[in-house]
């Protein structure tokens, strides 16, 4: 399997735009695609990581798209029907699989692995790509045999607290190498006491480290 992984933004995608907005990750995946009135939809879902405030500003954005006819969610789950556009007309070739979800950052950038058994079709889709006014950058391109295919799973359940503290961690640089803050900087960011903040963490790591590790 030929598998290849590219970068890419664009102000055509319904996620980018309020995920770059409101300083969220949005983790994507398409389920289907039909024909109706001579015009190409697809259903996608899609998992948002962010406080709440912000994920419901990212729903309202979504829906004045006018390419979104129909959106459902869920906590952070969301279910998305929405028209295509050029540029996904070449990312969903039939020979294409994709290999992971569709990673959709907070500096507005989403990140694709796509697989196909030949190579000239993925040429294709770079070549494509390299001409369009986009922002585009090839990650990976290389000969490998997949030891899974990561399509959708159910997130652990964490409370707002957690997701929250959790939240605050990442976008500080708590996960860096090496760190950027403390601990004690980030209880006092959440308002609350060292030793609480420190429990909603860890509670939301316990959740999340043990599901990640059975997934990758």
């Amino acid at each position: 399997m030929w598998v290849a992984k590219i970068q890419a933004s664009r102000s055509s995608s319904i996620f980018e735009p309020v995920a770059k907005k409101y300083n969220l990750t949005i983790t994507a995946y398409p389920i289907t695609s039909f024909k109706k009135n001579n015009k190409r939809y697809f259903i996608a879902t899609a998992t948002v990581l962010g406080d709440e405030n912000s994920i419901k500003k990212c729903l309202i954005g979504i829906r004045k798209n006018k390419r979104v006819k129909k959106i459902e969610r869920k906590k952070d789950f969301f279910m998305v029907l929405y028209e295509r556009d050029n540029f996904l007309k070449e990312l969903y070739n039939p020979e294409f699989i994709k290999v992971k979800p569709i990673v959709i950052n907070n500096k507005g950038d989403e990140t694709w692995e796509i697989g196909c058994f030949e190579k000239n079709p993925l040429m294709k889709l770079i070549s494509f790509l390299k001409k369009q006014p986009i922002k585009f950058k090839l990650l990976k391109l290389k000969q490998e045999v997949l030891e899974n295919i990561a399509i959708v799973n159910v997130i652990p359940d964490i409370t707002k607290k957690q997701k929250k503290a959790l939240q605050l961690a990442v976008n500080n640089g708590y996960y860096n190498y090496p760190k950027k803050v403390e601990l004690k900087e980030l209880a006092k960011l959440m308002n609350i006491s060292y030793s609480t903040y420190q429990a909603h963490l860890k509670k939301a790591e316990g959740k999340l480290i043990p599901f990640m590790s059975k997934n990758i």
